[in-house]
């Protein structure tokens, strides 16, 4: 498990959207198959939204920006505790690496319409490759 916890904080750390999906879903079932308690899990999240909150500023000198993103980790923090079943939290794992690897990018960060976001971070994502 550790391996796959470390190989999915790089993911998210490229912005690698692909493998980062790849990665939360062994993750997540990884843990499904061990019949870890929903409590295990809920501190899985805060510990995984803490050290991808931290990724994400530590070189962000733009207090505004830095202060956009502690928000958000926020508002994940009261999701993750507002969750009352593992597809909440699954839900919420989801939604937690999708904005951490599109984050570093402002003008994705500020897109409020769903289908260009996902446009932006497609090309975003990809275009380095041929």
């Amino acid at each position: 498990m550790d391996i796959l916890e470390n190989q999915l904080i790089r993911a998210v750390l490229m912005k690698d959207r692909d493998k980062t999906k790849e990665l939360s879903e062994s993750i997540f079932n990884k843990i499904a198959e061990d019949h870890t308690s929903f409590d295990f899990f809920k501190s899985y999240l805060i510990q995984f939204n803490g050290i991808f909150y931290w990724n994400t500023i530590k070189n962000i000198k733009d207090i505004e920006y830095t202060t956009a993103i502690l928000n958000e980790r926020n508002a994940f923090l009261l999701k993750i505790s507002e969750s009352t079943n593992i597809k909440s939290l699954k839900k919420v794992f989801f939604e937690m690496l999708d904005f951490y690897t599109a984050s570093q990018n402002k003008l994705i960060y500020n897109c409020t319409n769903p289908l260009i976001k996902t446009i932006l971070i497609y090309i975003y994502n990809n275009c380095g490759k041929k």
